[in-house]
């Protein structure tokens, strides 16, 4: 499965971004890369005992998001989208993979 540049800056953002977020305030969760190939740009979110996946897309068009190829049979639990349109602006959203799936739109 041939990667996404757009998607590996997303993926790299967000394990940095949730590693930073979770560490500021006090939560013991550790924010990973997945190791299995079928999962890239897939982080696992894991603590307390639990053990979630994070699919990341990221976009940086100025004028609207623009998400591609985000596939439902693959293995996930949330879909958190980064939108980068300017170099001042990031706007983030984090969905169930249930609530992705009723707010795609078919390509």
């Amino acid at each position: 499965m041939e990667e996404n540049i757009e998607d590996k800056i997303g993926e790299e953002f967000a394990l940095k971004y949730l590693t930073e977020l979770f560490k500021k305030n006090n939560v013991n969760m550790e924010v990973r890369k997945t190791k299995n190939a079928d999962n890239q740009d897939v982080l696992e979110v894991s603590g307390n005992g639990k053990r979630y996946l994070i699919k990341v897309k990221y976009s940086a068009n100025p004028e609207h998001p623009d998400f591609r190829n985000i596939h439902f049979k693959e293995e996930y639990d949330y879909l958190l989208l980064i939108w980068h349109p300017s170099k001042k602006e990031f706007k983030f959203s984090l969905l169930t993979k249930d609530e992705a799936r009723r707010y795609a739109t078919p390509m």
